[in-house]
């Protein structure tokens, strides 16, 4: 992994134009994966809740 941060900047400049167009950027977001949770919030994501996936038999 190059961890140049080319793809921080991309989602960074997406959120802008999305906010430009005022509209809420939004981002389901693995828990587990505490790297790449910390690369969201650094871009600025705030965490807003937990989706649970509830299953019947």
């Amino acid at each position: 992994m190059q961890k140049k941060g080319f793809a921080s900047a991309m989602v960074s400049e997406l959120c802008s134009i999305l906010e430009n167009e005022h509209l809420v950027p939004m981002l389901d977001a693995n828990l587990k994966n505490s790297v790449s949770n910390q690369v969201y919030k650094n871009i600025g994501f705030k965490e807003g809740g937990k989706i649970t996936d509830i299953t019947f038999e």
